[in-house]
């Protein structure tokens, strides 16, 4: 027999970890999120280059006069939607793999 099928039912019940679910779902919640935050300004600029085309001439250009006339605030549109979304989705998917 294979070492694993020597194993009890006992055995292997025993040798969960059931403290690292926590730990999992707190990091992979955490780190989804923050890499989908960043990338926020880029898709606030693809949004709007799809709604009024020819708004900007490139992605430098959109960030630099959504800023220069909206503020941070401007290039940080749906960022607490994005946040929610993606602790959630990062969470259960690598706190439950």
């Amino acid at each position: 027999l294979l070492s694993w099928q020597k194993k009890t039912v006992g055995q292997v019940v025993q040798s969960l970890d059931l403290d690292k679910y926590p730990k999992l779902f707190f990091a992979g919640g955490f780190c989804a999120a923050i890499t989908h935050v960043v990338t926020v300004p880029i898709d606030v600029v693809k949004t709007r280059l799809q709604v009024n085309p020819g708004e900007f001439t490139s992605l430098n250009d959109g960030i630099a006069k959504i800023y220069a006339k909206e503020g941070p605030t401007g290039l940080m549109q749906g960022m607490a939607p994005t946040f929610c979304g993606f602790i959630l989705q990062g969470a259960l998917k690598y706190g439950f793999y």
